[in-house]
């Protein structure tokens, strides 16, 4: 709501009024006050909107202004200063206590949030004494913009000249040195207003930018011939954005789509290029490529389309980088034929918009995808068949897939069908992990046909060698003819035949060194307060490791006779690796009840772990460290309890 003159006039009669009647006044003496200084607005242009404050500002400080200092008088009290948005008091009303001198001028804001909507606003103040005195400021105005120039819609393509259309060529920038853009007229215009318009809508710098005239109409401009031919010729989307004074851009406007051929067509040919050839399956499995080098007169927009043995090949050119990769496929790779070898003849040509060039002369390229067991028809290069039969592990026990400490010293069996296309001479090589377990290959014979499927022996020193762990097991094939090889799919054979046999023993906390290796814990060591103990080995646990300690407690100094009940296994969750530095180890405490205390006066000791691996293979149980416990005082009665110091 604007703040007329007259509604000035009439809010400075009720103010008067209602001052006079709340303090028994029959008449107020109104003080002119000075109006309100605003301090962050922009310079106002000709025509332009008035006390403009910029987007930037607006968010960071809001609205600064200065309140000068008014006339004060000799009447006790404070004076309270009241601001006003237009009509709205703004909160709180501030008591300024006299004197008044050096308080002022009174520099104050209003955030952002409290500005309202876009358009014209009024700000003034009011000024309210203890005695007869008062004055309203005259409203000083300024704009708050929140809109882009086109109020957030997408702006209107820019026009070009009908002759133009859609293709700009060579020989119109000769005849006109460059070409007429127009913007069209757009919904919120303001003087000051400007543009951004860039050459491709993908440009991060804009081609011009310059003034608006803000005046509601379309607006023209060229740009010039050497600022286009410095450009990549190719297909182009024209844009631009519109800015205003405050700082508001526009969305980018709808692009223009316009194909601009300068240069002379493509020419300079050169021939293609295929790095991997002669191809085989390795290659394929790797990814063959035609490799096109840079020609003359190459544009953004050209499609290279390659001939490999008959069938296209397209890759549009996006960027002018050279060599160009066109990928060969699979599916192409393998219509030539897959059973024997053959001969690719392979050329390209340019294709410019509506525009076909001629192919280059052929290369020829030699392609042996053959291999045994490779199908006639593979959905892909490999390296694995999964129509092989997956090889199938016994141990030396009988079990499948499973190794175990019984199998120690012994050769384990691979079995696997034969597979369709085998035949004598074939190549077959074996792995166990990652070893390949024969040195050369198995040469298929008479043996394996007449048997039916393949029987091969993985020995020890192979088993030895890659030790414990879920190993992937596979076999390769290869027709003896050319280097192609094609995999089987993998078994995984779990393995745990191998202990850790250097595990670090348990240590007792508090005890009595007697002989290397044995112990005595008395009553001097509290054992009614339970017997603490450590496992530390940093060669050996890891986090995710599990330990369980195993608890012991024998009759007397010298028999071998457990006292069952007190027994005790416990487990550990190791959660940091030993070997860190500082880590102190696995702490344990045994409770006193029953583990400690059924041993009565002389009892033994003798406490192990056994360590379980995160991946469940290759744990093991440490030798077990034995202690005499001697639960009884010199004057014959057990321990007597005394606390800890």
């Amino acid at each position: 709501m604007r703040t007329t003159k007259k509604h000035f006039e009439a809010e400075r009669q009720r103010a008067q009024y209602l001052t006079a009647r709340n303090t028994g006044a029959s008449t107020r003496e109104e003080v002119e006050i000075a109006p309100v200084t605003l301090t962050n607005l922009l310079p106002d242009v000709p025509g332009g909107q008035p006390g403009l404050i910029s987007r930037a500002e607006l968010n960071s400080n809001g609205l600064m202004y200065d309140i000068p200092q008014w006339v004060g008088n000799n009447v006790p009290g404070p004076d309270y200063l009241t601001i006003k948005l237009g009509n709205v008091t703004l909160d709180p009303i501030i008591r300024v206590d006299k004197p008044l001198a050096g308080k002022f001028p009174m520099k104050l804001s209003i955030p952002k949030s409290l500005l309202g909507a876009d358009g014209l606003k009024k700000l003034h103040y009011e000024v309210q004494t203890s005695g007869i005195q008062y004055g309203i400021a005259e409203p000083v105005s300024f704009t708050v913009d929140l809109y882009d120039p086109n109020t957030l819609s997408e702006p209107k393509a820019v026009e070009l000249p009908a002759e133009v259309g859609d293709l700009l060529t060579g020989d119109y920038l000769d005849d006109h040195g460059g070409v007429e853009v127009t913007i069209p007229p757009y919904s919120d215009p303001h003087p000051g207003d400007w543009y951004e318009f860039f050459w491709s809508y993908f440009d991060t710098q804009p081609i011009a930018r310059g003034d608006l005239p803000g005046d509601g109409t379309a607006f023209s401009f060229t740009i010039p011939a050497t600022a286009i031919v410095a450009q990549q010729d190719g297909e182009k989307y024209l844009t631009y954005k519109l800015w205003d004074r405050a700082g508001n851009d526009s969305k980018p406007a709808k692009p223009y789509p316009l194909r601009v051929v300068i240069d002379p067509v493509p020419s300079n040919l050169q021939p293609p290029r295929v790095p991997l050839a002669p191809i085989d399956l390795k290659d394929a499995q790797i990814g063959v490529t035609v490799e096109i080098d840079r020609y003359d007169n190459a544009m953004i927009g050209d499609s290279i389309v390659v001939s490999f043995n008959g069938h296209s090949l397209v890759k549009p050119l996006d960027r002018l980088s050279f060599p160009a990769s066109v990928n060969v496929p699979w599916e192409t790779l393998k219509a030539g034929g897959v059973t024997a070898p053959y001969t690719a003849p392979v050329s390209y040509k340019i294709v410019r918009g509506g525009d076909n060039y001629d192919y280059t002369p052929p290369i020829s390229v030699d392609v042996d995808l053959s291999v045994a067991g490779g199908g006639v028809n593979p959905i892909d290069p490999g390296p694995i068949n999964p129509d092989l039969d997956p090889p199938l592990v016994t141990s030396s026990e009988d079990e499948e897939n499973e190794l175990g400490p019984g199998d120690i010293g012994e050769p384990a069996t691979v079995t696997f069908d034969l597979y369709d296309d085998v035949a004598i001479g074939h190549q077959v090589q074996l792995y166990w992990g990652t070893e390949a377990v024969f040195s050369p290959a198995h040469t298929v014979d008479d043996a394996d046909l007449t048997r039916g499927h393949f029987e091969l022996i993985v020995p020890w020193t192979v088993i030895d060698t890659v030790k414990n762990g879920a190993h992937p097991v596979y076999y390769t094939l290869n027709n003896n003819i050319n280097d192609n090889e094609i995999e089987s799919p993998r078994t995984t054979v779990n393995v745990n035949i191998f202990e850790i046999g250097d595990l670090e023993v348990v240590t007792f906390m508090r005890k009595i060194d007697l002989t290397p290796g044995l112990f005595l814990i008395n009553c001097t060591h509290q054992p009614y307060n339970g017997i603490p103990l450590r496992i530390l080995d940093r060669t050996h646990i890891k986090v995710g490791d599990q330990i369980v300690v195993e608890w012991r407690l024998l009759q007397g100094f010298e028999t071998e006779t457990e006292i069952g009940a007190a027994a005790g296994d416990f487990p550990i969750e190791v959660t940091q690796d030993h070997s860190d530095a500082g880590h102190p180890g696995e702490l344990l405490t045994v409770p006193y009840s029953p583990y400690i205390e059924l041993g009565g006066f002389e009892s033994k000791i003798r406490v192990r772990y056994r360590l379980i691996k995160a991946d469940g293979f290759g744990g093991g149980t440490s030798d077990p460290a034995e202690a005499l416990l001697l639960q009884q005082e010199l004057d014959g009665e057990g321990c007597r309890i005394t606390l800890d110091e």
